[in-house]
């Protein structure tokens, strides 16, 4: 700015009007002085204006993983939600650690970040209550509850759907069903594992043997399904994955052992990711609820700045099954025998 008032022969107050768009300035001064500042390449300094007004008009985004399109898709819907708004949307990535959350979080306090959206790894209550609550940053958890800590947050209703799941699979017919959580040390893993013991006790079908506990990773959900594999080698009919990341990775063991999807083992995930319905046999899983989860975060989040209320509210997102082939067992046979008669007209 100092380089402009030299270059203009005006004051750095004037510079500063004339970038601010601040009304009281002439007009042909303006001009002069923008044509400069876009001579030299010059950008605001923001740092400093948002120190003077308190407001940095940021807000980061904090995730465990950059692969799952789940926090993909709802950090999408919260970038253009608040870019609309003016604001800058920072995101990083914890890797599911701990001690890289806490750190995260530390240094987007340190930026003077406006408000965080967490996808936390599920044990640093503590840790955030110190942090974020000192420094009264607006704060809106998806994906997990943080343990110890009650706050705002948006999640899946994981009972719901996943009840919702095994109800379509006793409803097709399946009884020996097997099920690959996610960690039990994060709501979403153990209440979707809640929610598939319940349905199976109800039906008289429990057995602690016919589940293992995952990464929710499709190396993790393939090493699960090979154990299940290994110990009941035919006398599963039905496999439930708490995702469907391991779903794909579980699918593909299955179909490599020599079993047909679903006439030997059905399959069903939760989340409908894209790729899912281009498998050779599309794979039933519960809708996307990413960018719904997103979009109320962010709604949250604003409010949250905009009117200083910071009282904890939940919001739990429902959603629906997605009947594909890899659990229609007598659906499966019907198009395999259509095709195969198309083939012999052919």
């Amino acid at each position: 700015m100092k380089d402009i008032a030299r270059m203009t022969g005006v004051s750095i107050k004037t510079v500063s009007r004339a970038i601010n768009n601040h009304p009281d300035i002439n007009g042909e001064t303006r001009k002069k002085i923008l044509q400069v500042a876009e001579d030299l390449a010059y950008v605001p300094n923001s740092a400093a204006m948002h120190l003077r007004q308190k407001n940095t008009n940021t807000i980061g985004f904090v995730i465990p993983d950059m692969i799952n399109t789940f926090f993909g898709e709802a950090g999408l819907v919260i970038d253009e939600f608040f870019s609309d708004r003016g604001y800058l949307t920072i995101s990083a990535c914890t890797h599911a650690a701990q001690e890289n959350e806490i750190d995260i979080l530390r240094r987007l306090i340190a930026n003077r970040v406006s408000g965080i959206i967490l996808a936390t790894v599920g044990n640093t209550g503590s840790h955030i209550k110190q942090l974020l609550y000192k420094h009264e940053i607006p704060l809106v958890v998806i994906d997990n509850e943080v343990s110890g800590l009650k706050t705002n947050i948006v999640l899946h209703d994981d009972m719901f759907n996943a009840a919702k799941m095994m109800e379509h699979l006793y409803q097709e017919g399946y009884s020996r069903i097997g099920f690959v959580s996610g960690p039990l040390n994060e709501t979403s893993g153990k209440r979707r594992y809640d929610a598939y013991r319940n349905a199976a006790k109800e039906k008289g079908c429990y057995e602690e043997t016919l589940v293992r506990y995952s990464d929710w990773t499709m190396k993790g959900g393939l090493r699960a399904t090979k154990s299940l594999l290994q110990e009941h080698d035919g006398r599963i009919d039905a496999v439930f994955f708490a995702n469907s990341l391991m779903a794909i990775g579980g699918y593909r063991l299955i179909c490599d052992s020599g079993f047909r999807i679903p006439d030997d083992i059905a399959v069903a995930g939760y989340d409908d990711l894209a790729i899912l319905d281009y498998l050779t046999t599309p794979l039933t899983t519960i809708n996307k609820l990413d960018t719904e989860i997103g979009r109320l975060a962010a709604a949250r989040l604003y409010e949250m700045i905009e009117t200083g209320d910071r009282t904890p509210k939940e919001y739990l997102v429902q959603g629906r099954v997605i009947c594909r082939e890899s659990t229609r067992k007598h659906l499966h046979r019907n198009m395999h025998r259509n095709v195969s008669m198309k083939n012999t007209l052919l």
